[in-house]
């Protein structure tokens, strides 16, 4: 949409995203017998929705002392989520 300073800029978006992670750890050092820190195995997830919009109104353009003049706002919306066990 073209306004009287500049078009009206819009912008909608989603993402989803998803980590997997795990750790084994050599059976010596899990069974506790080695001469380092005991490490048992581990893994986990993380998955996290995201939504976002944003939106520029221009308001002025090309008068004195303004070359542009705008009204910018924008907001993300995330949810996550952990699992796993250690």
């Amino acid at each position: 949409v073209d306004l009287p300073a500049g078009p009206l800029g819009v912008a909608v978006g989603y993402e989803y995203l998803e980590n997997d992670g795990y750790f084994t750890p050599n059976p010596l050092v899990a069974s506790g017998n080695a001469t380092t820190n005991t490490a048992l195995p581990t893994s986990g997830r993380e998955a996290s929705d995201a939504q976002y919009i944003e939106v520029n109104v221009p308001l002025v353009s090309d008068v004195f002392l303004v070359h542009h003049l705008s009204f910018d706002v924008a907001n993300r919306w995330t949810q996550a989520t952990w699992s796993g066990f250690a």
